[in-house]
C-alpha cells in the first residue's frame, strides 16, 4: 500500500497539506518512505491552467499480507491532499478503501497520466514502476478533513 501525500504545494505557503502526516505520523506507524514519486501536475486541458508541476509529493510504503488491515494514521490537520496506491500481488485478490467520515475515494488504475484526484483534472506523471497497475483511490484535492482514518482492506 502506497500513501501519496502533498509536501510541497507550487505558488502556495510552500508546506504541503499532508493533514499532519508528515514528516515523522507515516513514519512512527509503520510505513516505510520511498525515494520515487509521481508529480502531480494540473492538466492543461483544464480552463486557466498553465500546465506544470502543482505540487512535490512524498511517497510512504507499507507492505500487508492478503485481508490483513491497514489504516493511515488519522489526519490531524484539515484540508489534507492524500492518495492512496494498492498494488495487489495476484490478480485474485481485490481492496477497498474506506475512510471514517464517509467521504467517498474513487477507484481507478494507477497508471501514467491517470487523473490524481476526485475534483481537480490534476494527472500523475512519472509513476513509480511498482505503484503502476495497482489501484488507486483517489479523494478530493480540496482537502480531507482531519480526524479522518483511511482503511485498507
Amino acid at each position: 500500500v502506497y500513501a501519496l501525500v502533498e509536501a510541497h504545494r507550487e505558488g502556495g505557503s510552500g508546506s504541503g497539506r499532508s493533514g499532519g502526516l508528515l514528516p515523522d505520523a507515516l513514519a512512527t506507524a509503520g510505513w516505510e518512505k520511498r525515494a520515487e514519486a509521481p508529480e502531480a501536475s494540473s492538466s492543461t486541458a483544464s480552463a486557466g491552467s498553465a500546465g506544470g508541476p502543482a505540487a512535490q509529493l512524498a511517497v510512504y510504503a507499507r507492505r500487508v499480507a492478503a485481508r490483513e488491515v491497514v489504516a493511515v494514521p488519522p489526519l490531524t490537520e484539515d484540508g489534507a491532499c492524500i492518495g492512496l496506491a494498492v498494488k495487489v500481488d495476484v490478480e485474485a485478490f481485490d481492496a477497498t478503501a474506506e475512510t471514517s467520515g464517509g467521504m467517498e475515494l474513487q477507484r481507478a488504475d494507477m497508471q501514467e497520466t491517470v487523473i490524481a484526484w476526485s475534483d481537480r483534472l490534476f494527472r500523475y506523471a512519472w509513476v513509480p514502476t511498482p505503484m503502476v497497475g495497482g489501484i488507486l483511490f483517489r479523494g478530493p484535492h480540496s482537502g480531507t478533513p482531519s480526524g479522518t482514518v483511511i482503511t485498507v482492506t
